[in-house]
């Protein structure tokens, strides 16, 4: 296993700097799923010590702790949630889950109120105080969305093949303008249901960043630290493990299982990179702006928004006259 997971983070690392060469990248790519397959048949219960280019770290298997009070992990379909949800279990060696609360579980994902039968704050849940609030650029999040939707509706296993682009045109040019404010729905939402001491904020783009991500798993280390409810204390990985946790759960499982048919992700031949009409792209820029006036006195959600206004607006230039 650790002769392999040395494989695996070189692997991981050749990725990066091969992304330019299609048929390598390709292979590359193909190389590491099969390494990952064999990795997952010879892993054990027991913890093992591992060493990759970010430090070292023990890898643990998850497990479930009776009378947790879980903090919810909210994010709009296409953001990334299984990536945080990897990241969540390795830093903290606890179950996370899905949909529903359980009350042995560290967090629970949920899109609510995207999909309204997500666990969500209220009556019954009024002990889960505190939020994980995962944002991703929104265009690139419903885009993401789509291929999931396309999979799902189609009987297809998830990111098995790019679907097709008039599929996807269609589909945009249907639900772009109920999705884009869906995507604003979300967000306020969730921005308005916990207190500021009860919520962290975390940029998929920040998270995934070479850089800021480790940084940002810090913060997430330091977030969940401490008292989960009825006597239980969450204690995170130490924190010079925690670039190396990263490292495992965002560039090496989250490239492994996620959506590669982006601009901004890895690629697999694909066929086209969804796009926008320019029209569309405007009611973004509209939309995005809007939000970020509301917010742009907030250190962290104004360069963020203004991150993503500016972003559209480049797009648009790129569409020219």
């Amino acid at each position: 296993y650790l002769q392999l997971d040395k494989v695996v983070s070189a692997l991981t690392n050749m990725i990066e700097d091969f992304s330019y060469d299609e048929k390598l990248l390709s292979a590359l790519l193909k190389y590491r799923s099969s390494i990952l397959q064999r990795m997952s048949l010879l892993k054990g219960s027991d913890p093992i010590l591992v060493h990759n280019s970010h430090g070292t770290c023990i890898v643990t298997t998850p497990k479930y702790e009776n009378g947790i009070v879980p903090i919810f992990q909210a994010s709009f379909p296409g953001s990334g949630s299984e990536m945080m949800r990897d990241l969540i279990e390795a830093i903290t060696g606890y179950k996370t889950n899905e949909t529903h609360r359980r009350n042995d579980v560290v967090s629970v994902k949920t899109y609510y109120p995207y999909r309204k039968l997500d666990v969500a704050p209220g009556f019954m849940n009024r002990d889960m105080k505190r939020v994980i609030l995962l944002i991703r650029y929104p265009l690139n999040a419903i885009a993401s969305n789509f291929a999931h939707i396309y999979w799902l509706e189609n009987n297809l296993p998830p990111h098995s093949m790019q679907p097709p682009k008039e599929a996807w045109e269609r589909w945009r040019d249907e639900h772009f303008i109920n999705e884009i404010d869906a995507w604003i729905d979300h967000f306020m939402f969730w921005i308005n249901s916990a207190k500021p001491t009860n919520r962290m904020i975390v940029s998929y783009e920040a998270m995934y960043h070479a850089e800021k991500g480790p940084k940002q798993a810090m913060r997430l280390a330091f977030f969940i630290k401490g008292s989960a409810g009825n006597g239980i204390e969450i204690d995170p990985a130490p924190a010079f493990t925690i670039p190396c946790l990263w490292f495992r759960a965002v560039r090496i499982n989250d490239q492994a299982n996620t959506d590669v048919y982006q601009a901004n992700r890895y690629h697999r031949n694909p066929n086209y990179i969804a796009e926008f009409t320019t029209e569309q792209l405007e009611i973004a820029a509209t939309k995005i702006n809007s939000v970020y006036r509301k917010y742009n006195y907030d250190l962290q959600l104004g360069p963020m928004l203004q991150g993503y206004w500016e972003h559209t607006i480049s797009l648009i230039h790129a569409e020219g006259p």
